[in-house]
């Protein structure tokens, strides 16, 4: 089994996660695009794991009120950053 995180893994599970929440908040694509003001095709794009701009993912996590939980992240790899002497390369791409 294959337990390297990859960019497209990692979009995939941003689509799932806003296809979760917005199931559960029993919205169509339509609405919750229409409530942070983008189209139905992106959300959609983004369900799937095509990507979006960082803009679109940042405005439907804080419509879900996850943006918390991606700042308290974000400082954990701030604090891992200044920790270690220096970051590891990654190849971004695979």
């Amino acid at each position: 089994m294959d337990n390297q995180i990859t960019i497209t893994k990692v979009i995939n599970k941003i689509g799932r996660v806003i296809e979760s929440y917005r199931d559960k908040e029993d919205l169509t694509q339509a609405e919750l695009g229409k409530r942070i003001n983008v189209s139905r095709l992106t959300i959609i794009n983004i369900e799937k794991g095509k990507g979006s701009n960082t803009l679109n993912i940042l405005k439907i996590l804080k419509y879900f009120d996850l943006l918390h939980d991606l700042d308290v992240s974000f400082n954990l790899m701030l604090e891992k950053a200044n920790e270690d002497d220096g970051l590891s390369e990654i190849n971004l791409y695979e």
